[in-house]
């Protein structure tokens, strides 16, 4: 037998450590060992162990054969950090920690093993470590239970006594299954399963039964537990109660849902509202616009038609905004962009509110610049945005104020646009608030409030639609009681650089047939008038009421040009397109105007989508733009 003096590789370590053959022979040791032991060991009896008795625990003694250094040696694994107890021959024990390494051969074989043992008999605090964690076991509002591989339970804390209803005693030594409703039973045998092959579950989220019958929502962490040799021979759980978190995300599902749902009624209404707000102005417009640009007529008729496009033109937009406050506080509009002479746009958005502003002895002053100013912008969208900025002056200046308007150069190619009022004025804080949405000044008479209305939004839209031009709009006041200080910028352009043919230039002259067009509508006013104008505008025009009578049409002649309603009495408009795409170009025109109505027309094959009203002008660019005839159109 080697003696401590003779192995060199272990006689300076102050740790007991010792290695055997792959029969359990003791072939070396150090003096920390022999110190243990208290004894040297006899070389062919004392095998495994250094001829000391072993017991884990209090679970009593050892065979040297079951020891886990004869295992370790036998199965060729490591087992680690083993609580053991040694007796020595005075009859004390010695507390160790056993770590077991096998020695292999080339081959992979076990030749014997090499054993560290460390004496942690008076290391108190790994009782007091022991102890400390106990406590928290038994303290955590967490189910902490553990269960042989039997599905046993084997211990049962105060926190699942808490959750499951069971106290220790009725629970330790009775089958898991009685936390298991019937119906996931068979989830037992998995989770024993994967304990057996080492694997833990992780926030599994299932439901268990109290004692007293109720269900509960728990998240569950499942751990193998092992014995002193590393075995497998049960496993811990951690179970924690989510009844109250599982109901409060079903309410704010529920929440979510009936928001959604009634998102979506709203939406439904409001597409139905807009429709039918819509259709009865579309043949107005139609007329009026192109009685607007008919040059038969005296001028003076035309000026007071475009002044009735024009109020139709505003009132659609209005019911844009007030149909869709969301697309217009996130800036998503279209604009029909095209060069504005500013000075005649500012003339026209101050025309209609002249009757307010003589029912309130306002004296109104309005200084052009003195040469024309040009923006590329949306006509209807900028009169809207400067109509609600000089409402807001009519609406909080007192009677007998003044209310001026002027429009003037900046630096940079830009131009300025100023509505000063001599009204209730703003302090501080209602400046920094006056463009949210639904934010209202509390200064004017609940008389004047009803007088002029509103829903509190105008200003937020203007400024959206200021900042979709790449303008700015802002308010200055030098407080209360003196007035208030609106100023747009906007950015000029140079119409001399755009080409201004006339929207008559896309109309064949010639006399020849411009193609033969089928114009599905079932609002019987805007179906006659379309029909006019298309007529004098050189197209073969076939009519039809619903999809029925259009398909009737399509089956006894062909067609260049499909005009259509998207709501129809027995269908939509999308489904004749889709069947016609290959062979017809098609223009939607319809009072759905959303963003997502107009991708579905586009996806159906329509090459333009028209919202009701739907001004002449406007008809024409289209047809042009389908056509691939050429069209602009002067600055208005």
């Amino acid at each position: 037998m080697a003696r401590p003096e003779e192995s060199g590789w272990l006689q300076h370590s102050s740790t007991a450590a010792y290695a055997t053959d792959v029969e359990g022979r003791i072939v070396s040791f150090n003096a920390a060992a022999l110190a243990l032991w208290g004894k040297e060991p006899d070389r062919e009896r004392d095998r495994w162990t250094g001829g000391v008795s072993l017991r884990v625990s209090d679970a009593g003694e050892l065979p040297a054969e079951a020891s886990p250094m004869a295992v370790a040696c036998r199965e060729a694994r490591s087992i680690a950090a083993i609580d053991l107890e040694i007796g020595r021959p005075d009859g004390t024990w010695r507390r160790v920690l056993a770590n077991v390494d096998p020695i292999r051969a080339t081959d992979g074989r076990s030749t014997g093993v090499v054993v560290v043992l460390i004496d942690v008999s008076n290391h108190g605090h790994l009782r007091e470590m022991q102890t400390w964690l106990a406590a928290i076991v038994e303290s955590s509002e967490d189910a902490i239970v553990s269960k042989d591989l039997n599905g046993v339970i084997t211990s049962w804390n105060a926190g699942a006594e808490k959750i499951f209803g069971y106290s220790a005693a009725e629970a330790i030594g009775r089958p898991i299954t009685i936390l298991i409703p019937e119906d996931r039973r068979d989830e037992e045998p998995r989770i024993l399963e994967r304990i057996r092959r080492s694997e833990r579950v992780a926030h599994y989220e299932t439901i268990r039964r109290r004692k007293d019958g109720a269900l509960i929502h728990i998240s569950l962490s499942v751990s193998p537990v092992r014995d002193g040799m590393g075995r497998i021979v049960g496993a811990s759980k951690i179970a924690r109660d989510i009844t109250e978190w599982k109901r409060a995300m079903r309410e704010v599902e529920l929440a979510r849902d009936r928001a959604f749902a009634a998102s979506r009624a709203r939406d439904d209404f409001l597409a139905a509202l807009s429709h039918e707000l819509r259709t009865p102005l579309n043949p107005v417009l139609l007329l009026a616009s192109n009685a607007a640009g008919d040059d038969s007529l005296p001028e003076q008729v035309r000026a007071d038609f475009a002044a009735i496009c024009r109020q139709i033109e505003l009132e659609a937009k209005l019911i844009d905004d007030l149909l869709d406050l969301t697309r217009v506080m996130r800036g998503q509009l279209t604009l029909q962009r095209r060069p504005l002479d500013l000075n005649r746009l500012v003339s026209e958005a101050i025309a209609p509110l002249r009757a307010d502003v003589d029912a309130k002895r306002l004296a109104l002053t309005c200084e052009l610049a003195p040469n024309t100013k040009c923006v590329n912008g949306d006509d209807s969208r900028l009169r809207q945005a400067l109509w609600s900025i000089l409402r807001n002056a009519i609406q909080y200046t007192p009677a007998g104020g003044h209310i001026s308007v002027t429009v003037s150069d900046l630096p940079g190619d830009r131009v300025a646009i100023d509505v000063a009022d001599s009204g209730v004025g703003m302090d501080g804080r209602e400046l920094m608030r006056v463009f949210d949405a639904f934010a209202r000044s509390e200064h004017p008479t609940e008389g004047e409030r009803h007088r002029f209305g509103g829903l509190g939004f105008s200003l937020a839209v203007a400024r959206q639609l200021v900042q979709l031009h790449g303008g700015t709009l802002r308010a200055a006041s030098e407080g209360p009681g003196k007035g208030t200080i609106f100023t747009i910028e906007l950015p000029l352009c140079d119409w001399r650089e755009v080409r201004t043919l006339s929207t008559e230039k896309s109309i064949n002259d010639s006399g020849e047939s411009r193609g033969r067009v089928l114009l599905v509508e079932d609002h019987a006013a805007t179906r006659a008038v379309l029909a006019g104008l298309l007529a004098r505008r050189k197209f073969e025009v076939t009519t039809a009421g619903s999809l029925e009578e259009a398909r009737q049409m399509v089956s006894q002649q062909t067609f260049d040009l499909l005009l259509s309603d998207i709501g129809l009495p027995d269908g939509k408009g999308h489904e004749l397109m889709r069947e016609l795409r290959e062979t017809v170009k098609g223009i939607a025109i319809t009072g759905y105007g959303a963003e997502k109505d107009i991708a579905q027309s586009r996806a159906a094959g329509f090459a333009v989508h028209l919202t009701k009203p739907v001004a002449a002008t406007a008809l024409d660019q289209a047809l042009a733009t389908v056509l691939g005839e050429e069209a602009a159109t002067a600055p208005a």
